[in-house]
Formats: C-alpha cells, sequence, structure tokens
C-alpha cells in the first residue's frame, strides 16, 4: 500500500472543507462572503485573546 503524496493529501483536505463550508452555508443561510467575514472575524478574535491574556479584546480594532 502507498502513501498519499502531499499534493493528494492536500486535495482529499480541500474537498473536506469544500463539504463543511457548503453545510454550513446550508445551516446558516449565510452567503460565501458573509461566512468569510466571519472566520477572518473569529480568528482576529482568538489571536486577540492570545495577545490580551484572555480577555477577548482585538488587538487590531
Amino acid at each position: 500500500m502507498r502513501r498519499r503524496s502531499d499534493a493528494e493529501e492536500l486535495q482529499a483536505a480541500l474537498r473536506e472543507l469544500g463539504g463543511s463550508l457548503a453545510e454550513l452555508r446550508r445551516e446558516t443561510g449565510l452567503s460565501e462572503e458573509e461566512l468569510a467575514q466571519e472566520l477572518v472575524s473569529e480568528g482576529h478574535e482568538e489571536r486577540g485573546r492570545e495577545r490580551v491574556g484572555g480577555q477577548g479584546a482585538c488587538a487590531w480594532s
């Protein structure tokens, strides 16, 4: 049995991500743009908590 290449692993991960995003869109009713905005916003909040000692404030706001 051969091990999947990095490219094959990436392709599989992207297919799974695409399915997950499609499911999120169906469940939330958000557009792709709105989902992307939410993900970016959440990422900023996570990084803000790390930088501000867990207070949840975004360092860039």
